[in-house]
């Protein structure tokens, strides 16, 4: 299921999550294998005989730890790659992935959205420019969320500015003329 473009349609420009989005969620998996190391010293200054017998074990948890963190930053990594904001000269679409085998493509005309909503939250996303946007269309039973976007300000009236050039086109007319949505 890939993300078909409709004739002649333009990418303007392609959003992701903000980049400290992605290194807070690396935070604790790093803090934990990290621990692996210190654990595996005490161990081995404490455990003195219980280390010599299960000296195997331990390896082998060590080993499935870091197995585990490996798998856990491909994910996140895929996660954050993948989940895009897209805007085209036509219409928004929005990628979001949810684990390995499942995503969602949504899209929606310039001419169908009522309202944007943007929300800065604390300091560090107000210092780092970046936030949720909010879009309520119309005949829609759900709001498109763009979460953690830089320049969330700058994006609202971007979209706002293609809104406003998409109903002056006439496309939206031609669209519902010719039996489309």
């Amino acid at each position: 299921m890939a993300v078909e473009f409709m004739p002649g349609e333009k990418v303007l420009f392609i959003r992701r999550r903000h980049w400290f989005r992605l290194l807070l969620s690396l935070i604790m998996p790093v803090f934990f294998i990290l621990i692996i190391p210190i654990g595996y010293g005490a161990t081995e200054w404490y455990g003195g005989a219980w280390l010599v017998n299960h000296h195997g074990e331990l390896l082998l948890f060590a080993g499935l730890l870091i197995q585990a963190f490996i798998m856990g930053l491909f994910l996140m990594l895929l996660n954050y790659y993948l989940d895009l904001w897209i805007l085209t000269d036509k219409r928004m679409i929005a990628i979001q992935i949810h684990g390995l085998f499942s995503r969602d493509i949504s899209s929606v005309d310039y001419g169908r959205i009522q309202e944007i909503t943007v929300t800065v939250n604390g300091l560090v996303e107000t210092l780092l420019d970046y936030g949720d946007i909010e879009i309520q269309t119309a005949g829609s039973f759900r709001a498109f969320l763009f979460r953690d976007i830089a320049q969330p300000a700058d994006v609202k009236e971007k979209v706002l500015q293609l809104k406003e050039q998409f109903l002056k086109t006439g496309d939206i007319h031609e669209r519902h003329a010719n039996g489309g949505t």
